[in-house]
């Protein structure tokens, strides 16, 4: 089997990372990140060439990932201030449980997203991963439903539909 040579895309990826993380933007702080970023592509060549099962060359794969990442954000500031609620309450009402289901995400890498986004959420926690089988602890029993047909997966699960456009 032929390996691929790492793409310059993820060292570009690393530039603009650094560049959007440093604070001053002087010749030296711009080398040294352009450095660093090159010594790190280097050392995980290897790593870079693991194909994980995702082709972002579908306009519409980006799409539904951003719409990931806004539903993402936008369930974990609503689930902060729903624990903050039941925490800052006088009665604690927690019903802590804990639930398996099985995913319907195929790619490995699709369930280790769900996994994480469902960890991420406040009130909600993966506390295994075993192949399609997700096992997560929820602070509340109201939470059960919501994590098993969750819009993550929907969002994931379209994904994966889409065709690579190799």
């Amino acid at each position: 089997m032929k390996k691929n040579k790492p793409n310059t895309f993820y060292l570009i990826l690393m530039v603009v990372f650094w560049l959007i993380l440093t604070e001053s933007m002087d010749l030296q702080m711009v080398l040294a990140g352009i450095a660093i970023c090159f010594l790190v592509f280097m050392m995980n060549m290897d790593i870079l060439e693991i194909n994980f099962g995702y082709s972002f060359k579908n306009k519409k794969k980006i799409l539904y990932l951003i719409q990931y990442l806004a539903l993402l954000c936008k369930e974990i500031v609503f689930a902060n201030f729903h624990v903050a609620k039941i925490v800052l309450s006088p009665k604690l009402l927690i019903t802590p449980s804990v639930m398996s289901f099985e995913t319907r995400l195929e790619k490995p890498l699709s369930r280790t997203i769900l996994a994480n986004s469902i960890t991420l959420t406040p009130g909600t926690l993966t506390v295994k991963m075993q192949g399609k089988k997700l096992i997560v602890h929820c602070l509340m029993d109201e939470y059960i439903e919501s994590v098993a047909h969750s819009k993550f997966e929907e969002l994931l699960l379209k994904v994966e539909e889409e065709p690579n456009d190799d």
